[in-house]
């Protein structure tokens, strides 16, 4: 009997495999057709800079990218732009078609990554072509040529290598999240939980989590320090705070519910209220909504999440959680930018995937959409359309990205609440 059912086992295995293969080829094949067609159009402020960046790799070198004066970005980027200016010729206008591709590459690889999460919960892998042509998904990448893909990408990794009880691999690709663009720190008190008691049955484990932290930074950061830009990366990852001090970059969040009709961008986040500035006041709405949403993790402080049958049975609810921590870290705190919810999209349609509720994707894809297009203007509706429909107001956005908030840290608790009847 045991024979038979390690031949079932393993017949099951090979046709998983194939599966995934077969979904595979067609999802690229999707992806390829798509990239074909990809436009022209992309946002200059940012490309700009891309293509600049790219010629001083080309006529300088890779390791010596950070003696550019204008360079401000994390070194994950860095790698791509190496990439596009071998493969191109940068400072030409038509390269960033290029460029896109290649970013296009990490939205693929994180959607692939997705049909794995959902194949373990059960779901068809074809459920995940809902995100990869979903436009508030493409949108970023496909018409604003912005890279905030690559730090998605390995986001998602670190889930995906949690829900796999693959803690380490975990931590280095948070660390490789972070070389990308260092606003994947909004995931780091859902992981500090969720470690927490598997930290705490061996100390041991610690030391080791912290190195593998550092050794994963430093891997991508070893070809600048070796040039003595070390004491300029740190600038720069630390300097990202306060960089633009204002209340509010385009996202439209708590701040444009509070101070209606102003424009955030030119409103300092130093001006106080009861003594407080604004910046600090945000800090302590997102501190506050930060506990009230991870309250119900305080169950890993006392035992480890990585024990078998922990990752299916929190799996899908560890996705949420990381929705809703995205989306406190945007919606309360000052400084932010229009696509610091850009990971929230992949991870929300996973879990509304998994559980078959998709209300709240679909409410925070139409708000992320809005808030893009209403900076950049691609589908190109006349002003008029934009300054007086009221999907493209301010504060319809706020509300949409509220209502999904609250609707999530709804079935965040209920799910916990499941749990505990099981």
């Amino acid at each position: 009997m045991i024979f038979i059912a390690m031949i079932n086992a393993s017949i099951l295995n090979i046709i998983e495999k194939k599966s995934f293969l077969t979904y595979s080829f067609f999802t690229i094949a999707l992806a390829c057709f798509m990239a074909a067609f990809m436009p022209e159009l992309s946002f200059e402020g940012d490309v700009h800079w891309w293509r600049e960046w790219a010629l001083y790799i080309h006529e300088n070198g890779f390791s010596k990218a950070y003696k550019s004066d204008t360079l401000n970005y994390q070194p994950g980027l860095l790698y791509v732009l190496q990439i596009w200016a071998y493969l191109s010729k940068p400072f030409y206008a038509d390269g960033i078609i290029i460029l896109k591709r290649l970013f296009f590459v990490f939205d693929v690889g994180a959607v692939l990554l997705v049909a794995l999460v959902i194949r373990k919960f059960g779901s068809s892998m074809y459920w995940s072509w809902i995100i990869l042509l979903n436009p508030a998904f493409l949108y970023n990448t496909f018409l604003w040529g912005q890279c905030d893909s690559l730090y998605m990408f390995f986001c998602f990794l670190c889930i995906v290598f949690v829900l796999y009880n693959k803690p380490y691999f975990a931590i280095a690709a948070i660390a490789f999240a972070i070389m990308m663009k260092p606003q994947a720190i909004f995931m780091g008190p859902l992981l500090l939980i969720v470690y927490s008691g598997w930290l705490k049955e061996k100390p041991l484990r610690i030391f080791y989590s912290t190195l593998t932290f550092i050794l994963s930074l430093l891997v991508l950061s070893i070809p600048f320090i070796l040039q003595g830009d070390f004491n300029k990366l740190i600038q720069i990852s630390f300097g990202a705070i306060d960089r633009i001090p204002s209340v509010s970059m385009h996202a439209f969040n708590i701040w444009y519910l509070l101070m209606p009709g102003q424009d955030l961008v030119w409103v300092p986040d130093s001006n106080l209220f009861l003594g407080l500035s604004l910046k600090i006041w945000g800090l302590l709405m997102f501190t506050m909504a930060l506990i009230f949403v991870l309250k119900p993790f305080a169950i890993f402080f006392k035992r480890s999440f990585f024990t078998d049958g922990n990752s299916k049975r929190y799996g899908a609810t560890i996705l949420l959680a990381t929705v809703v921590v995205n989306l406190v870290f945007y919606y309360f705190n000052t400084q932010m930018h229009e696509r610091y919810i850009h990971a929230t999209i992949l991870f929300a349609g996973t879990y509304a995937i998994i559980r078959k509720e998709f209300l709240p994707f679909i409410l925070l894809s139409i708000a992320y959409f809005l808030s893009l297009d209403i900076l950049m203007f691609h589908c190109r509706f006349p002003v008029a359309v934009y300054k007086a429909f009221i999907p493209y107001n301010p504060i319809f956005i706020s509300f949409l990205i509220l209502f999904s908030l609250i609707l999530s840290t709804k079935q965040l608790y209920r799910d916990f609440s499941l749990l505990k009847l099981k």
